[in-house]
């Protein structure tokens, strides 16, 4: 009886937050008539963060505040598979912001539940009216083409879009610019593990390393890179070499440990690092993966 309450009341949400949407060709004339940008959500509604993201936000109070500024278009991120390949979404649970041109302004990934509504809604208009996002930065870059800043900037918004090819180009630029950049090494280093070049991976993070002995950030690095690459015991041990962490990299550390004391078969270990990460993020699509990892291996 209480989840079929839960998937009432959730029906209901999804019925008013389409009373405010219109289909993605008619925004864009809706955009050029009116001179909104358009805000497109890719959901899946079986999605339990995109579940509780639009219980808590979708109210008519907020999606009245939206329409006065913007134009709004819901997609189910498995039907309208020729928007998501177009504008590259990789997963579901992306807000994109868009001109009347169809271009692409920038995007927030949705990765958790909000508990402040009127932050969402600010950082939505901050990332709109920013000097540095997509739209922004290609401009700028184009304009600026020794600016070794606005590559690497750029590099990222192209890394969080899986345009790999793009942001290695910029960062190799950058690096060219700045060859003491530490945030460019780190990045491209992060690129070669997702391609899976772990050796190519290492040997940047050790360029980095020789800039900064202590940067916590080049071990969390590390330690992605040789447990993806099976390396389970120098994972740990770069792990245990990082000194005073913040609560984000302590939040990397535990969810680490997590996937990597799993898959060593040791229960014991990876539900304390499940605990601390639970603790510092409840609702979180990283927590829901770890969460998943653990129990796949125990359960």
């Amino acid at each position: 009886m209480r989840r079929f309450s839960i998937f009432f009341i959730f029906l209901i949400i999804i019925m008013s937050f389409n009373s405010y949407s219109i289909g993605f060709n008619k925004s864009l004339d809706m955009a050029q008539m009116t001179g909104k940008d358009i805000l497109v959500f890719f959901y899946r509604p079986s999605d339990l963060i995109w579940q509780g993201f639009s219980t808590n936000f979708f109210n008519s109070a907020n999606l009245d505040r939206l329409t006065k500024e913007y134009v709004l278009v819901f997609l189910n991120y498995d039907k309208y598979i020729n928007l998501v390949y177009h504008y590259s979404i990789n997963d579901p649970n992306v807000l994109l912001i868009i001109d009347s041109k169809a271009n692409e302004i920038d995007r927030i990934k949705i990765d958790h539940v909000p508990s402040d509504q009127n932050s969402f809604i600010k950082a939505i208009k901050d990332l709109r009216e920013s000097s540095e996002n997509l739209y922004q930065l290609k401009r700028k870059e184009r304009r600026y083409p020794d600016n070794y800043y606005y590559k690497y900037r750029l590099s990222q918004k192209y890394l969080e879009r899986n345009k790999l090819k793009k942001s290695e180009l910029m960062l190799i630029d950058t690096i060219n610019l700045f060859p003491t950049y530490k945030k460019a090494y780190i990045s491209l280093a992060s690129l070669y593990r997702m391609t899976g070049n772990f050796n190519e991976a290492l040997s940047i993070l050790n360029v980095a390393q020789k800039l900064d002995y202590e940067n916590n950030i080049v071990h969390i690095e590390k330690a992605k890179t040789y447990f993806e690459s099976g390396d389970m015991t120098k994972a740990i041990k770069e792990l245990e070499s990082i000194v005073r962490p913040d609560r984000e990299t302590l939040f990397e550390k535990d969810l680490l440990k997590v996937y990597i004391y799993s898959v060593l078969g040791n229960r014991g270990q990876a539900e304390k690092a499940l605990d601390d990460v639970e603790d510092f993020a409840k609702i979180s699509i990283y927590t829901k993966y770890a969460r998943e990892f653990f129990e796949e291996r125990f359960d």
